[in-house]
């Protein structure tokens, strides 16, 4: 684009032509920033920007990998040539000092030509073998090169692989020292060649704060839990655990200073009969928790209050209430279990059923009941509940409650930043 200035002198036209500056910095950064940043979750349109110049290459590159969050509850997963140039850009020098944060789901029906040919999706290659442990060798690269990283999930639906398998030996050799939350979920991985004990002994695991480690199906013992009694120096600053059936969730659950659990199993919340021996370790271990989340927590919750209420007496977040009929009185039945917890800030129901109102006189109760409470999260299924899809958000100021949409919070993220 041009510039154009008219000048005139006598009866003659002279036209000048000018163009514009060539270097976009004549404008001060804050301005150039404030310009673009509606615009920064807009991933295609910063793609065309970096191509502009050297300039915009470098503002759009911190806000294209500064958090990278690809997952089930927020974006469709990944395709396998998206992933291998992903990765591939994850281990350039200048991009792995941007990325703090990696979120990734990974699922074989976008990534293995093998089970996309079996879902009838064709790939412009032809190309019909498994290919899931090429993928995981190039997402490794890339997790051991990300030295400044501070939250990593990584959900795992790679092709069941029957073999004594090397996958995800990448997790016990990550280069951070500034990780503070640490979540895998593996679905492929019977055996591993590695000892996966080295995850929580390597140095990159010391400052973790939020822990999550489960394979779903097959490896029941994904390491013996015992060496998290002989060291404690392993998780010592942990206070958010995601408790399944692995062995090791009850040992941190003695050992170390949990204010914040979630329990479940596969990826949904659950209320699982392995579960009822919780209560226990929770009095004898004389924890106090902060933030709970179980599926259908009211039925467990009415048991345990009943024997010792001392490890909930302090609890400020909860979820997930169920309430199979959404009428007044089938809430308020629900609530009343709740009617010891006085600190309650953040609840959270399930309705099974379609979206519905609230009604008036529960929200007069529970404000009578938990005069602290500030937010109350809904989400409506007709399905059994798996990891929270919230849909609408109640919210008190002072004594008035008024509603909005929310998008999708997955419970994780409840637990972890609700309140904080």
């Amino acid at each position: 684009m041009f510039w154009k200035r008219k000048k005139q002198a006598g009866n003659e036209h002279t036209v000048t032509i000018v163009s514009p500056p060539s270097n976009p910095t004549v404008l001060p950064d804050e301005i150039i920033l404030e310009i673009f940043q509606p615009l920064r979750s807009e991933g295609r349109f910063l793609i065309k920007l970096s191509q502009v110049c050297r300039y915009f290459l470098c503002i759009t590159e911190f806000w294209l990998y500064n958090s990278i969050q690809i997952d089930l509850e927020r974006h469709p997963p990944i395709p396998r040539r998206a992933l291998l140039r992903l990765s591939a850009s994850l281990t350039v020098p200048r991009i792995t000092r941007i990325v703090t944060v990696l979120h990734l789901y990974l699922a074989n029906w976008l990534l293995c030509p093998q089970r996309i040919i079996a879902n009838n999706l064709m790939e412009q290659d032809g190309d019909t073998t498994c290919r899931c442990d090429e993928i995981d060798d190039a997402l490794g690269s890339a997790l051991t090169a990300l030295d400044q990283l501070e939250s990593l999930r990584l959900y795992c639906n790679l092709c069941y692989d029957p073999r004594t398998s090397n996958r995800h030996r990448s997790l016990a050799r990550l280069s951070s020292r500034q990780l503070k939350e640490f979540v895998f979920r593996c679905n492929c991985v019977i055996l591993c060649k590695w000892n996966s004990s080295e995850i929580v002994t390597q140095d990159a695991i010391n400052e973790v704060e939020a822990f999550s480690l489960e394979w779903t199906v097959r490896v029941k013992v994904p390491f013996h839990p015992r060496i998290l009694q002989q060291n404690s120096k392993i998780l010592k600053n942990i206070t958010t655990l995601n408790y399944n059936r692995a062995p090791h969730c009850k040992v941190l659950v003695e050992t170390r200073s949990i204010t914040r659990l979630v329990v479940s199993f596969a990826g949904a919340l659950a209320y699982r009969p392995e579960f009822d021996g919780l209560h226990d370790i929770l009095s004898t271990s004389g924890r106090h928790l902060t933030h709970f989340y179980m599926g259908d927590v009211g039925n467990w919750l009415q048991r345990s209050l009943s024997l010792d209420i001392s490890p909930y007496r302090t609890l400020e977040v909860l979820g997930v209430l169920l309430v199979p009929v959404w009428q007044a009185d089938v809430i308020l039945h629900a609530v009343e279990v709740l009617s010891p917890l006085k600190l309650l800030r953040t609840l959270e129901f399930l309705g099974q059923t379609e979206r519905s109102p609230l009604p008036g006189d529960v929200l007069q109760t529970l404000t009578e009941r938990h005069p602290q409470l500030q937010k109350v999260y809904l989400q409506f299924s007709v399905w059994r509940p798996q990891s929270a899809a919230v849909e609408v958000v109640w919210e008190r100021e002072e004594s008035d409650w008024t509603f909005r949409d929310i998008e999708t919070i997955h419970w994780w993220d409840i637990v972890r930043k609700v309140g904080d």
